[in-house]
């Protein structure tokens, strides 16, 4: 994965929704 193009802030949003993500309990 290229860090150059994607922005600190993309890059901070996509790792709290995959820690969000994993987090959650799959209940479906």
């Amino acid at each position: 994965m290229d860090e150059s193009g994607v922005e600190p802030e993309t890059f901070r949003m996509l790792s709290e929704r995959a820690t969000n993500y994993a987090t959650r309990p799959i209940s479906c």
